[in-house]
């Protein structure tokens, strides 16, 4: 497949799923949850995020086999796939490589400052 339909089908699947969000709704949900996990162990949340992830990446599986008929993502796709999801819901622009059976988000930090929530990329 195509990068470039396999990004269309990211930015659809968003939008359809109403994870295209604003900045300033961005801002406000990260500044929130920073606060209520403030006294979460680091290793919790962690976990929280992976399942939610996992939860994302089954959902957009099923989409693309159920509206599309695709039942199979090439390796060298997923950066392209992950890429968008960042840049279209909002997330920020960030690199990924596909590393053995991780998906590595190249050096990207992020941080809390006021009501902002920051993607640092080095």
């Amino acid at each position: 497949m195509k990068g470039e339909f396999l990004r269309a089908y990211a930015r659809i699947y968003l939008e359809l799923e109403g994870l295209k969000f604003p900045e300033v709704l961005i801002e406000s949900a990260y500044s929130n949850l920073a606060n209520f996990l403030r006294d979460i162990p680091v290793g919790v949340r962690r976990i929280i995020t992976r399942d939610a992830g996992k939860k994302v990446a089954e959902s957009f599986k099923n989409f693309l086999r159920d509206r599309y008929k695709i039942t199979e993502i090439k390796e060298e796709e997923v950066p392209a796939v992950v890429e968008t999801f960042f840049k279209v819901s909002g997330m920020g622009d960030v690199k990924c490589e596909v590393d053995g059976d991780k998906i590595r988000v190249k050096e990207v930090l992020g941080k809390i400052e006021g009501n902002s929530y920051i993607l640092t990329i080095k």
